[in-house]
């Protein structure tokens, strides 16, 4: 297994994955596991909560597919972090949207800014947008203002209504954008 993927599985700090991150250009780029590793580093990265730089840091490696995986249970990067940073297990072992994010996602979403926005919740939506991006199906550089990212989103079938609705009501101009 390669070391990248040992280091992210046992939360290596920051810097030691962002050294290996660059160390593991050669499984990147590898035709037949290329996409496997990529997307393995991906979801190991967003359900171990490391930084947006990791994060960023990883998917400049990652092969042009690595956008369009889905897990076995069919989310796709997107719809993880949205699990990951947004939802737990109740007393029923239930997923519910956590209490915390929830109350801080209306206080946004009323303001219509991220004023009132947690560290984490900040550190959330970095990742989300800078995932919805990524996973959107054009690489051009065109359209990559915050304004057309609810356009992104919703090209998205991983993308989930909260997000679309804290996209609206921080970009409601983008709902009328061609």
């Amino acid at each position: 297994q390669p070391l990248l993927l040992d280091a992210l599985i046992h939360s290596a700090p920051p810097s030691v994955v962002s050294l290996l991150t660059a160390a593991s250009a050669s499984c990147f780029k590898d035709p037949i596991q290329g996409i496997s590793f990529a997307c393995s580093a991906m979801y190991l990265c967003i359900s171990r909560r490391y930084p947006p730089l990791v994060l960023k840091n990883i998917a400049e490696q990652s092969p042009e597919d690595t956008k369009n995986v889905k897990d076995e249970t069919g989310m796709g990067l997107l719809a993880a972090q949205h699990i990951v940073g947004t939802m737990e297990q109740d007393a029923r072992n239930k997923w519910i949207l956590r209490p915390s994010y929830l109350s801080i996602l209306k206080k946004c979403t009323k303001d219509k800014s991220l004023t009132r926005a947690t560290n984490s919740f900040l550190d959330w939506w970095i990742k989300t947008k800078f995932l919805i991006g990524f996973c959107h199906q054009t690489s051009s550089s065109e359209n990559c203002t915050d304004d057309y990212l609810l356009h992104k989103a919703l090209s998205n079938d991983d993308t989930p209504p909260t997000v679309i609705k804290l996209l609206l009501a921080l970009y409601p101009e983008s709902a009328s954008m061609p």
